[in-house]
């Protein structure tokens, strides 16, 4: 079953900085289960983080990060009150249920993940977007 570890961090590093949704699986990830994921949570498997698409369109693929914010400190903290930033990547004009590997588009490599091992990561080589049942098609 799947392990959440929102609150289990190390190093001290603030909470919203690495995503509060990261979620271990003990297979690779299916569009099923991105599809239960919830708004900017995250599954890690490998290398790769999984996300699920809010809205795909003949052009692209929308999602919302779980790492990147609208408005930071100067220090680098995101404010109590940002918002997740929204990120795109193209959709070929494909509508149908899928994931799309990409290279991220955030530089959350200042930001990390938790990875399965426990430890956090700054970098991971591959994002895989998955449009799901309960992605929106406009």
């Amino acid at each position: 079953m799947a392990q959440t570890i929102v609150n289990s961090l190390k190093d001290g590093l603030h909470r919203s900085r690495i995503g509060h949704g990261a979620t271990f699986i003990t297979h690779e990830p299916t569009i099923e289960d991105v599809d239960a994921l919830s708004e900017a949570s995250y599954y890690v498997w490998g290398n790769t983080v999984y996300v699920r698409a809010e809205k795909v369109d003949a052009v692209r693929v929308h999602y919302v990060c779980p790492f990147c914010f609208n408005r930071y400190k100067k220090n680098g903290e995101p404010y109590k009150r940002s918002k997740r930033h929204n990120h795109c990547h193209g959709s070929g004009g494909v509508m149908s249920n899928r994931f799309e590997t990409r290279a991220p588009h955030c530089n959350y490599m200042n930001y990390g993940y938790v990875a399965q091992d426990g430890n956090i990561h700054q970098t991971t080589a591959h994002l895989a977007v998955g449009v799901t049942p309960s992605t929106k098609r406009v």
